[in-house]
């Protein structure tokens, strides 16, 4: 059986509910069925003030938590803002996506509304959701879309308020590439440049071997945490100018890196969710990442 985690939103006011009772309906109670697994059967159940149970398709694995915004179940976040990006480069390149149109109307409300409601509450896999920004601007050239992520690099540079973990996580690595690398892109400011190549050089988490563990706390060689670290390098490198000094050390640490990750992909050509472990099972996230 799925695990059901309960969390009890109340939405007031609700103007779309389709129960035939008289009474309008007031709030609504989320559950998100975790589903069992590695088998992509995750969804969310929404049930009303009557009891009706309305339920989304699949959405994939392990639905582990829900949240609301306004009439919308979701968060400004990276994988929402890859998947933007994506759209965005279609477009770009001439295919007919409506990307534009789409990310202008989240661009209007992150400005709005959300950066003041929400940011102050932000992680950095919350930050980086803005990396679609760019897309955008190369789309509007506007350049006041591109502020949103000039004050996350800054957030993120503040020594006096460091957000960063000091046992240092992994993801980070492509969470601060992300942000910082495009920043740099648009202001040519070395702080933001000079932040994101330290923070790459300087990871205590790669080991000799070359694979990335979790976290200092956490010695584990997570299979998505060495997609984020070939991500952020990989990131970084494309921001780094071909005739900056440390360009090419960080290119031999994320060569070193690929390398120790090609011996060991497994027999099916898919990576592991503990990477070098034989017994782990074959993930699909961080084969498509890497």
């Amino acid at each position: 059986f799925p695990f059901f985690l309960l969390l009890f939103i109340f939405w007031t006011g609700c103007s779309n509910s389709t129960s035939p009772y008289k009474e309008e309906n007031t709030s609504w109670i989320f559950v998100a069925n975790e589903g069992n697994y590695g088998s992509s059967t995750g969804s969310i159940s929404m049930v009303n003030d009557f009891g009706e149970v309305f339920e989304t398709e699949y959405l994939g694995d392990i639905v582990s938590s829900v949240e609301v915004y306004g009439n919308k179940l979701d968060t400004v976040v990276y994988t929402q803002g890859v998947g933007i990006s994506a759209r965005l480069r279609l477009e770009k390149l001439g295919f007919v996506t409506r990307a534009k149109d789409f990310a202008y109307g989240l661009y209007t409300d992150l400005i709005n509304k959300r950066l003041n409601d929400e940011s102050s509450e932000w992680k950095n896999d919350n930050r980086a959701g803005l990396l679609w920004l760019d897309d955008l601007y190369e789309i509007t050239d506007d350049k006041k879309n591109i502020d949103p992520i000039i004050d996350q690099a800054n957030i993120f540079i503040d020594t006096d308020n460091p957000i960063l973990d000091p046992n240092i996580q992994v993801e980070d690595q492509f969470f601060v590439s992300a942000i910082l690398g495009r920043a740099f892109k648009y202001t040519n400011d070395n702080k933001y440049l000079d932040f994101m190549i330290s923070h790459i050089i300087n990871s205590p988490l790669q080991r000799k071997d070359g694979i990335y563990i979790h976290s200092k706390i956490a010695p584990f060689a997570w299979g998505r945490g060495n997609g984020f670290a070939c991500y952020g390098a990989i990131e970084a490198i494309k921001y780094i100018p071909q005739d900056h000094n440390l360009r090419e050390e960080v290119i031999i640490k994320h060569h070193k890196h690929l390398e120790a990750l090609i011996k060991l992909q497994s027999p099916n050509g898919a990576w592991r969710q503990v990477i070098d472990d034989e017994n782990s099972y074959e993930e699909l996230t961080v084969t498509c990442m890497i």
